[in-house]
């Protein structure tokens, strides 16, 4: 625990180090005011936001860039899925797990580690790639440290440990499906879910540690192994009597 947490602010250091003395930086290309985004096309065909779609008026954004963030999401789902039941994965997991044991066991967990990081940054730098396209320019007020640090709690919040997860932290991260409705509904905006996200991920740090998808998961892997046990669950009446018996 002691080795997260070090890293934890290592990383965090690094990221206001970068920020600072990069992307805050007029002299290197940086600056508050951000640089425009040249749109994303393929063979001619216009993807950005802005593109024509037939049967839309001029006033709704175009599903085109949308159908283009689906198609990126699913590739890179199936691609941490496949990571995962891969040789690779495996050892993820059991450094994740245990390093010492790992290393015990003849995994090198500097490579395992390393490896682990460089995908992790190449989805976060397609993600970062399809925001710039989203926006029509990059700035440094969209990546800065406090951001990343509101995305890592919905990504807690939404399991860690699962593709799924990923996709209930996107619902509920901001500018996702839920802030959305609730500036719709209700008339608040993304500080408040940034602020519900916060309590989110206290509660889920203390009842559920794996995330709702983890969790979910685990759920159904105990209700199937008892079914295939044929054992039923005790209603909490039964459980109260067996604790009051002993």
């Amino acid at each position: 625990m002691r080795r997260i947490l070090g890293l934890a602010v290592v990383t965090l250091a690094g990221a206001v180090a970068l920020e600072q003395f990069g992307f805050l930086n007029s002299r290197w290309g940086g600056g508050p005011r951000g640089s425009p985004v040249e749109q994303p096309s393929i063979g001619g065909v216009n993807l950005s936001p802005d593109a024509s779609f037939r049967g839309l008026d001029g006033d709704l954004p175009s599903p085109i860039f949308g159908f283009l963030v689906l198609g990126a999401t699913v590739l890179l789902a199936l691609l941490v899925a496949n990571v995962r039941r891969s040789s690779l994965g495996q050892r993820m997991l059991a450094v994740r797990s245990n390093e010492r044991a790992a290393a015990a066991a003849g995994i090198n967990v500097r490579n395992t580690k390393l490896a682990g990081f460089g995908i992790a940054a190449f989805i976060a730098g397609m993600a970062g790639a399809l925001y710039a396209y989203n926006f029509g320019s990059v700035s440094s007020s969209r990546f800065g440290a406090v951001a990343a640090l509101g995305l890592i709690a919905f990504a807690y919040f939404g399991g860690i440990t699962m593709v799924s997860g990923a996709v209930i932290a996107g619902i509920g991260a901001t500018e996702g499906l839920l802030p959305h409705a609730f500036d719709e509904w209700f008339g608040l905006n993304g500080n408040w879910a940034l602020l519900i996200g916060g309590f989110a991920l206290i509660i889920t740090l203390l009842v559920n540690p794996e995330g709702i998808a983890g969790t979910g998961y685990k759920k159904k892997q105990e209700k199937l192994r008892r079914e295939a046990a044929g054992i039923s669950r005790p209603s909490p009446i039964t459980a109260l009597l067996a604790k009051a018996r002993r």
